[in-house]
């Protein structure tokens, strides 16, 4: 499950990515595979739905 890949992300998520790292110590991959797993629990809730994506 470690295995990393390159993805893009908008110059403004690597800026707030950057400094949510800076502020906590805490990795951006750890960081963004956190943000990931919050949303895609409440996309399988249902509280998202896909067409507001």
């Amino acid at each position: 499950m470690n295995e990393q890949v390159t993805i893009k992300v908008w110059a403004e998520t690597r800026k707030m990515l950057r400094l949510i790292h800076a502020m906590t110590g805490e990795s951006m991959v750890t960081i963004l595979h956190r943000l990931v797993e919050e949303e895609w629990k409440k996309v399988k809730q249902g509280s998202i739905k896909t067409s507001e994506l």
